[in-house]
This record gives structure tokens, sequence and C-alpha cells, in this order.
């Protein structure tokens, strides 16, 4: 994780691109100060944990073992949650690294023959491609395709794939752009009652724009310094 962080504040450092760093930046501060004013706090059921301790366990040695350092887990519970609330059975994601968000809502899917599709860019890095989804168990691969590339590309893949979906999970492309094009073909894209989750909702105020053109009220879900924001298609 250090490696990364270093690579990262590299990336940055060089003077061409300080405006945009600058634009991200400012970006964030509103979008923070947003989340902060409207956040909530989930109130978990713990069953991710009770019922499935094992995957999680076994998942989390794969993890130490990983040669290459990946991002956090996020809201697992939340996910598992909501999953649960929706006895959802098709299921998109995008961004996965090493699989935690695709290993909770494969644990809370499965049980009802459900599938999921999840998005990944590709790394341009040594070794991590080696290690994307390895928290995903064996026994939960049959109802799971990953599918790497840019959003643009394979979330209509696998739209076309799914066809309705009751969850959307979107932790990818982090641009507001990005955010703006994917997460409008998500939500069109959910049943009635369906649920659209936005992960790093503070990053920009993309996703309180995303509700006020749809004319929904958002909720917003505090969780380690981060927040996800939650939309419910009207039924």
């Amino acid at each position: 994780m250090l490696f990364n962080s270093i690579r990262h504040a590299l990336h940055w450092a060089h003077p061409l691109r300080w405006p945009e760093a600058c634009k991200r930046l400012f970006r964030r501060w509103r979008g923070i100060r947003w989340c902060r004013s409207v956040a909530t706090t989930h109130n978990a059921s713990g069953n991710l944990y009770r019922l499935h301790a094992k995957e999680l366990a076994e998942a989390e040695q794969r993890v130490q073992d990983a040669p290459e350092k990946l991002g956090g887990a996020g809201n697992l519970e939340l996910l598992y949650d909501l999953c649960e609330e929706l006895e959802a059975q098709r299921v998109i994601e995008t961004g996965v690294a090493y699989g935690w968000s695709s290993l909770a809502i494969l644990c809370s899917i499965t049980k009802r023959h459900g599938h999921l599709w999840s998005t990944d860019l590709p790394y341009t890095y040594l070794h991590a491609d080696q290690v994307v989804g390895i928290a995903v168990p064996a026994r939960f691969r049959s109802s799971w395709t990953l599918l790497r590339g840019a959003d643009a590309e394979r979330v209509p893949h696998a739209l076309a794939d799914a066809g309705t979906i009751d969850l959307a999970h979107y932790d990818s492309d982090k641009s507001l752009e990005g955010m703006r094009r994917t997460s409008h073909l998500l939500f069109e894209a959910l049943r009635p009652g369906g649920i659209l989750i936005v992960d790093d909702a503070g990053d920009h105020l993309g996703f309180q724009e995303l509700a006020w053109t749809l004319g929904l009220k958002p909720v917003v879900i505090s969780h380690q310094g981060k927040y996800q924001g939650i939309l419910r298609k009207p039924s």
C-alpha cells in the first residue's frame, strides 16, 4: 500500500498535472462536505460475518499471501444486507481489486442461484492482475462473470447478458465524468425497487447530481471515513 501511495503521489507531481489536481481536490472538498451534512450509518445485521465466517477467513488468508497489495474491503455488510433485503439474484458491480465486494454479494445471491457480473480495468503494474478477485472462493466462481476492461466497453456487455438487475454497485472510475456515464446506465437497468450503490460518493458531487436529475431522495451511509450513496428505483 505504501508503494501504491508513493506511485500515486508521483503521478500528480508534474506541474502540468497541478490544475487537474486542484480541480479534483475542490470537487472532493465539496463532495465530502455535502455527504457529511446528510450522512447516516448502516445498522448492520451482522449476518455476513456470522453466517460466512469461514469464507471471509479463508479470503483474508489469500489476500495476506498476495504478491501485490490492492485496495481495502469497504462496507461489506451494507452490500450483503441490501442483497438480502432485495432477495437479489442478478447483480452488476464495477471495480473488483481483491474481490471483497464480490465475495459479500456472492455470499448472498448464491443462496438463490443468482449471478454476479463484475467489471475491472486491467492493472498496469507487476503481479496485480494475478490477484484480482482472489477473495472469491472456487465454489462461487460458477456464479460469477469477471469482465476485464473499461466500464464504457464492459458494462454494456454485462447489461446485455444480465438484462434487468436487482442491484448495482459502482466502485470503479472515480472521475466525475466516468461516474456520470456509468451510473446512469446501471440505474436504468434496475428493476422497480432495485438499488444502486455508489461507493466513494464523497469524491465529488456526481452522486448528488444523479439523485437530483432522477428526482430521488438519496441515502448516504458513512463508514470508516468514506461514504456510500444509495438510490432506490421507484416501484
